[in-house]
């Protein structure tokens, strides 16, 4: 078997690359959240939490753009590789199930596992890379994530009995 052997890239072209894959993320997580916030409309406690969670996807945005910047990544960055990752992570999550509030509920607490495990990640490559500014950004809302993974975790069964009132 002959083995492709790919370009070794310095642990400052992988944080990089992870930079502009992780933004990638946060932008897809906050056009899933507008098309979905009308449909949590009978979920008063799911709704209100889509609502803050757009809020904080939106202020990632802005913290990881500027963590692009600051490390002169120039822009536009190829986002046909990372949209591909996204869609073969959202399928597996959606399953082809219908779409309706429980199946995509599901499908975030699994989107958001991924996004802590990209930030997990993101924070590796700073501390390796000595980027202390940049771990106390990326630890901050790595912690907002996991708490917003909670949230929904610790809800589900809400959010489950709330579908089943909305079905009859």
């Amino acid at each position: 078997m002959s083995r492709i052997k790919s370009a070794k890239k310095s642990p400052l072209e992988v944080y990089q690359t992870r930079l502009e894959e992780h933004l990638s993320i946060v932008s897809k997580a906050v056009d899933t959240m507008l098309t979905e916030l009308p449909r949590a409309i009978n979920y008063p406690e799911l709704h209100s939490r889509m609502n803050f969670d757009l809020s904080m996807a939106r202020s990632h945005l802005e913290q990881i753009e500027n963590l692009v910047a600051q490390r002169g990544i120039a822009a536009p960055f190829s986002l046909e590789t990372v949209s591909s990752v996204i869609d073969n992570v959202s399928s597996l999550l959606h399953g082809g199930e219908t779409n309706d509030v429980l199946t995509n509920a599901m499908a975030a607490a699994g989107y958001k596992a991924h996004q802590i495990a990209s930030f997990d990640a993101l924070i590796a490559l700073a501390a390796h890379l000595g980027f202390e500014a940049d771990l106390k950004t990326l630890s901050s809302m790595r912690e907002e994530e996991y708490s917003s993974a909670r949230w929904l975790e610790r809800n589900m069964g809400a959010i489950v009995k709330r579908y089943l009132t909305c079905q009859n």
